[in-house]
């Protein structure tokens, strides 16, 4: 009797490799408008995310990129504290840099939105 391989797996039960994420968290600061190398430009921004055990004040920070023309122009367009909501996957990122190899995730957007806009913060006249 020999052992059952992962390929012998009858193709009704293979399943389908997904990479999709959906965030919704609040801009931390301007999204950065850079061109590359190559040439391509790419927006990148953090959005800051809430736990929802949120007790302690802990929040995640997630680092999002896009090299989507209509997403670019959204990204630049929001401020420090508006809500978004992004859509795309999961990407770690390798480059050189002096001190060596370098890597990080990042979340590659796909389609975003603004869900609400920053409050207007007024300044304080003197009388």
């Amino acid at each position: 009797m020999t052992a059952a391989l992962e390929t012998d797996v009858p193709r009704s039960l293979e399943v389908t490799h997904r990479n999709e994420v959906v965030i919704v968290g609040r801009m931390s600061t301007d999204a950065v408008l850079r061109e590359l190398p190559s040439g391509d430009e790419v927006a990148t921004w953090r959005l800051i995310v809430d736990r929802p055990d949120n007790v302690s004040g802990r929040f995640d920070v997630v680092e999002c990129a896009t090299f989507n023309g209509r997403v670019r122009r959204q990204a630049i367009a929001w401020n420090p504290d508006d809500v978004i909501e992004v859509t795309g996957a999961l990407r770690r990122r390798f480059w050189k840099s002096p001190v060596g190899l370098q890597n990080k995730y990042e979340v590659h957007v796909k389609r975003a939105a603004r869900l609400y806009a920053a409050p207007v913060k007024r300044q304080q006249t003197r009388e």
